[in-house]
């Protein structure tokens, strides 16, 4: 049994799975592209194939995963144009997220939440992908859950995960990462909604650059 089974009691499994799996892809560990081997990774969790079943059709719903019939599960790739609409939908949610946070009474403490986070990306000198993915997306996260839309959170939701996969074919660099985000909390620290829309859009063009 792998060391991961470990963390996998029977608390809601196949969303345990799903997350699980989706961390391996994240990491590399499970190619992007690649066939997802069933009876081989359900014996390393000491799972059920059909558990591991449930688990891809999360993935599978959430886009991450495509089922073939008699082929098995792949992991999707996602050509240029889906991750031009995955930005283009991402950037329109913060943008959206901004509007409503410049005018909210609640800005301090998300402020000081966002530079925890962006300064924890600084802290990782080894720029370790997985350590500066997740907290990449907990930074964006955090804007989006701040803003109290539930419009918001439910796009957000759909396209998080497939940030996650993209954001994680990035050349990482810590003090960049921070430096780039910590831009964006000093301009909405100020309310300058001209500067943090600069500041914003600079930063995820860049990503978009970097990714490899």
């Amino acid at each position: 049994m792998g060391m991961d089974a470990i963390r996998l009691d029977q608390r809601n499994l196949p969303e345990r799975v799903a997350e699980l799996l989706l961390t391996r892809v994240t990491t590399g560990a499970i190619s992007i592209g690649s066939r997802i081997a069933e009876l081989p990774l359900s014996k390393e969790l000491g799972i059920s194939r059909s558990t591991l079943r449930e688990g891809l059709r999360l993935l599978e719903a959430r886009g991450i995963v495509q089922s073939l019939p008699q082929k098995g599960s792949y992991v999707r790739r996602c050509d240029q144009r889906s991750i031009g609409t995955i930005y283009a939908t991402r950037e329109a949610l913060e943008l959206r997220a901004f509007d409503l946070l410049t005018e909210s009474d609640r800005l301090p403490t998300l402020l000081a939440r966002l530079i925890i986070i962006a300064e924890a990306m600084r802290e990782d000198s080894n720029n370790a992908k997985a350590i500066l993915n997740k907290l990449d997306i907990e930074f964006h996260t955090t804007i989006i859950e701040a803003a109290e839309d539930f419009v918001l959170s439910s796009i957000w939701g759909a396209i998080k995960d497939h940030l996650t996969v993209i954001f994680s074919l990035e050349r990482a660099n810590g003090a960049e990462y921070a430096s780039d985000h910590l831009a964006i909390v000093k301009a909405l620290a100020k309310r300058d909604k001209p500067r943090l829309v600069a500041a914003y859009r600079r930063h995820v063009a860049k990503g978009r650059l970097n990714v490899s």
